[in-house]
């Protein structure tokens, strides 16, 4: 099981970013982009909205959600949103699988910045 990120379309230009996670059994029929990103600094943080929620990412990782959205992609996974990052079993459960989650992507979206 892994979760996917699903962006909700855009409002405006520079509207927030609103999502949601959902679980989905993984397999090789899960369609869905792989965001691979440098995380840049931790320090600094930006907010995006999940299922409604108030949830904070590097600012690299916004611009790439950003622009995917704006492009029309839709569902994604992000290793920081969508693995627990406070659930220390989960992340080594998750990182386990990280090979098989870019190998079974539709794409691998690298974002530079």
């Amino acid at each position: 099981m892994i979760r996917l990120l699903y962006l909700d379309p855009a409002t405006g230009n520079h509207s927030a970013i609103h999502s949601r996670l959902q679980p989905v059994n993984f397999d090789e029929s899960c369609v869905y982009k792989a965001l691979s990103y440098v995380w840049g600094d931790e320090g600094e943080k930006l907010p995006i909205f999940i299922d409604g929620k108030r949830h904070l990412v590097t600012p690299n990782c916004r611009a790439g959600l950003r622009r995917l959205r704006e492009i029309g992609v839709v569902c994604l996974w992000v290793d920081a949103i969508c693995i627990n990052q406070r659930d220390e079993s989960e992340k080594r459960d998750q990182l386990a699988l990280m090979r098989d989650i870019y190998h079974f992507a539709d794409e691998v979206v690298i974002w530079l910045g």
